[in-house]
């Protein structure tokens, strides 16, 4: 059925089934115990605040939607506390992607959400999808599923985040444009600007100001400079409580340091301090990657991995970003392929990395937070490789200058593959 991984073909096998059963029987579960019979608002769970906060922006009330201080005071006309969760920070950027939304119904519109995001995703793989599979593995990656089901925003972000890494050579402009997006999720957007800082790429960056800067205009423009000021005045102050305040269920969707920390039962502040060093050590590696020439499907991975790990407040479906940049990997290099000559421990690595979002809440509920651990074994096997290249390279440079060598660099097989 699937040619991408042919290594791990029993995952996907296994995937569709369930999807192919289950989807239909939640939806049937809905419907049956829904007062109205045809109310399906609880399908694609954390949506229903996007849904929402269209709805809200519409009828004028943006900037109580980005004014996390009074979400639990917000109510609609009858009196009823709207469904506002007071953890998702949604940026005004966000706002105006979702506000189309408001034309439809419930569920039109989250099949709307879910196919846009989807088709942005693969988008930004275009002139690499290799045969009819593509789709399905797209489709069928965890954290695609996990975003599906919670109705979140990161496959948008996704397809912005890797069409701009994948053109940031061979046409910065686009990619910084691109890039600019990013302010879908600012906390995910910071470390593409730092990428591209550190890349020293000037005409990427002011792709990336020009962008931001008609999503500012345009969102000031729709919904009033308020709408900013409620947001920078209250999101830092809503993200630090949902930290401060997270466990249960919150911790185990987040993969990362700080979760598994808290998991254990270490304290609030040591678990936020090793999570800020941790984001330190990232961007060191991110200014390391990026003066890096070569490999660029390779550094990319790297880059997108680091970011989960980096980033303080990321959730299983943020890695929804990993899954483009894997398969660019995964076709560039033939890891994943039957045959392949790389080692079954690379494949393996970057699998794992690939099964977090299914991985993480089930090992964190039973107080193993391993999470960080597979994405910290895949990250290093990449720096590895990318290190192992450049002394390849250097070597390389450093027969021709000498005249041992007079031709180009033969890219072997050993060098091709990862």
């Amino acid at each position: 059925m699937l040619r991408i991984f042919p290594r791990f073909r029993a995952y996907y096998h296994l995937v569709f089934l369930l999807v192919v059963v289950g989807v239909p029987l939640y939806v049937w579960t809905l419907w049956q115990t829904s007062e109205s019979m045809m109310d399906l608002s609880s399908f694609g769970g954390d949506f229903a605040f996007f849904y929402d906060s269209a709805k809200k922006a519409v009828m004028g009330a943006a900037p109580f939607v980005t004014d996390f201080s009074q979400m639990p005071a917000v109510r609609d006309g009858q009196g009823e506390i709207l469904r506002f969760y007071q953890g998702w920070v949604l940026s005004p950027v966000t706002l105006l992607f979702v506000l189309p939304l408001a034309a439809f119904g419930y569920m039109g519109a989250y099949l709307a959400w879910a196919g846009v995001g989807i088709v942005a995703t693969m988008l930004s793989c275009a002139g690499k999808l290799r045969d009819g599979g593509a789709p399905i593995f797209f489709v069928l990656a965890p954290a695609t599923l996990m975003t599906l089901f919670f109705g979140q925003s990161t496959l948008l972000l996704a397809g912005f985040m890797a069409g701009g890494l994948r053109l940031l050579e061979r046409a910065p402009a686009t990619a910084g444009f691109l890039l600019g997006f990013a302010l879908i999720k600012p906390e995910i957007g910071l470390f593409a600007v730092i990428a591209v800082i550190a890349q020293r790429n000037v005409i990427a960056l002011c792709g990336m100001i020009v962008s931001g800067g008609l999503l500012v205009s345009v969102t000031t423009v729709l919904f009033g400079a308020p709408v900013w000021s409620a947001y920078m005045s209250s999101a830092p102050t809503a993200l630090y409580s949902l930290l401060e305040q997270a466990q249960g269920m919150t911790l185990y969707l987040m993969p990362s340091v700080f979760s598994a920390l808290r998991v254990l039962g270490v304290p609030f502040e040591i678990a936020l301090y090793s999570q800020l060093g941790v984001s330190v050590l990232g961007v060191l590696v991110i200014f390391w990657l990026y003066k890096q020439t070569r490999r660029f499907e390779l550094r990319n991975l790297a880059f997108g991995i680091t970011v989960m790990l980096s980033a303080p407040l990321l959730f299983c479906w943020d890695l929804a970003i990993l899954t483009p940049l894997l398969y660019l990997y995964g076709v560039k290099t033939g890891i994943f392929e039957e045959g392949s000559e790389a080692s079954f421990f690379g494949a393996s690595a970057l699998f794992g990395a690939f099964l977090v979002p299914v991985i993480a809440v089930g090992t964190a509920a039973h107080f193993a937070p391993i999470a960080p651990l597979l994405m910290l074994t895949a990250l290093l096997y990449l720096l590895v490789r990318l290190r192992e290249e450049e002394i390849l390279r250097k070597r390389w440079s450093k027969r021709q200058s000498s005249g041992q060598e007079r031709s180009e660099p033969v890219m072997t097989k050993d060098m091709a593959r990862p």
